[in-house]
């Protein structure tokens, strides 16, 4: 029986979101307890006011970062693992530009914002070489 979109773009999210986080914990074991929510009805709320909106966290009890599975599952690997970089600077406790600049400053990993919509991007080869 053929998978729905929706199968197909949840574990796409949540593999990109499993391996960032396995990166994230080996420097940060504190921030293992962050748990991915794919069905958040603020995300699909915002997205109705701008196409811009994949992710967000802070609303939830816990270090949780929200997206929308389908939404967000049809995002290149390299922006969703720069998502959700962008999104553990928040969980760490940083703004937004904190959170960019957190990510480079302990991973390397520069954020750059591209597209149309602006959003967050890392170079896919620079992800491989870290083992994302």
């Amino acid at each position: 029986m053929a998978r729905s979109i929706k199968q197909i773009t949840d574990e796409h999210v949540s593999t990109v979101f499993a391996r960032v986080k396995r990166f994230v914990v080996r420097k940060f074991p504190a921030l293992s307890r962050t748990v991915l929510n794919l069905t958040c009805r603020d995300i699909a709320a915002e997205r109705k006011r701008s196409a811009r909106s994949f992710m967000h966290t802070g609303h939830l009890d816990g270090p949780v970062i929200c997206t929308w599975g389908v939404a967000a599952g049809v995002l290149d690997r390299a922006t969703l693992a720069a998502l959700f970089l962008h999104e553990f600077g928040h969980v760490a406790g940083h703004d937004e530009a904190g959170a960019d600049k957190w990510v480079f400053e302990h991973f390397g990993i520069p954020i750059q914002y591209v597209g149309p919509l602006r959003l967050e991007w890392a170079d896919p080869g620079l992800l491989e070489e870290k083992g994302l």
